[in-house]
């Protein structure tokens, strides 16, 4: 399935532009609260496993993309790097 979402946080554009240019994939997990602008590290956390369709930069600064999920992924290790944070993912269920 394909979907747009979008990037505000300087760090979640930071990623999304680190994706797109290496290996146009990228991983999501859902906000479930929309005043959460820090996420944190959760070791047990499981995100959706997209490729990057397209991209856009608006002229805000923001970035917008369109994405197609390929299988839900489970995260392994997670670190900080370029201003974002960096998983490495395992296939779910494995």
């Amino acid at each position: 399935m394909m979907t747009p979402f979008g990037g505000a946080r300087e760090s979640s554009v930071r990623a999304l532009e680190g994706a797109s240019r290496r290996t146009r994939r990228s991983s999501s997990q859902p906000a479930r609260r929309q005043h959460r602008t820090n996420p944190s590290p959760n070791r047990d956390l499981q995100v959706a496993i997209v490729n990057i369709v397209q991209s856009l930069k608006l002229p805000d600064g923001n970035i917008k993309v369109l994405v197609e999920g390929i299988e839900r992924g489970k995260v392994l290790q997670i670190s900080e790097s370029e201003g974002y944070m960096q998983v490495s993912l395992r296939a779910w269920p494995a």
